[in-house]
């Protein structure tokens, strides 16, 4: 009887962790903007078997899609598309650099370039409110968002796309906003 409530769960956590991982598929669906992060969300569904292999991806490898780039006191500042975008982003983040990420809905990745430099506090307010407006939390008056150094980040072996655990995170309650004069790439 201990075994079979051992593995069933497993099975419910294995469930809740594909149940929001497709949470992040919609919310990359709600904010792509062009072609190629369309074609990356499919990409993406095809290898996760979300999408059959028969579905046609551009012949020629197709151009990657890039984040959302923003320009705020002199930082820079990205906000990943989908969940591939997430994974490249804070996979390449220098250990310096600050990651974002709301609490409890699914949503962009948000990385601080912080070159080095000491990232003052309106810099993170500011990319907390990017990463609370590119959510599914985007709805709410205030919303949670945790941030951390990209150094206390790890991708946990077999994880699904976009999915990575941290720890010395602070927590931000944050109005959303998108910033559109910041915006660098539209």
């Amino acid at each position: 009887k201990k075994k079979t409530l051992e593995a069933q769960s497993a099975e419910l956590k294995k469930s809740n962790e594909f149940l929001e991982y497709l949470n992040t598929l919609a919310a990359s669906l709600e904010i792509f903007s062009d072609a190629e992060d369309l074609e990356e969300i499919k990409k993406e569904m095809t290898e996760m078997k979300l999408l059959p292999d028969n579905i046609s991806h551009k012949k020629n490898k197709p151009k990657e899609s890039v984040p959302f780039h923003y320009l705020y006191e002199g930082f820079h500042i990205y906000v990943g598309k989908n969940n591939f975008q997430n994974d490249r982003l804070t996979s390449s983040a220098d250990k310096s650099d600050m990651w974002l990420h709301v609490l409890d809905f699914a949503g962009s990745h948000v990385i601080i370039d912080s070159e080095e430099k000491i990232i003052p506090g309106k810099v993170i307010e500011f990319a907390a409110q990017l990463a609370a407006y590119y959510s599914k939390g985007n709805g709410g008056a205030k919303i949670p968002v945790t941030c951390t150094k990209a150094k206390y980040l790890k991708k946990p072996k077999g994880a699904l796309p976009g999915k990575f655990i941290y720890s010395n995170e602070n927590t931000i309650i944050i109005e959303p906003k998108r910033h559109e004069n910041y915006l660098l790439n539209k």
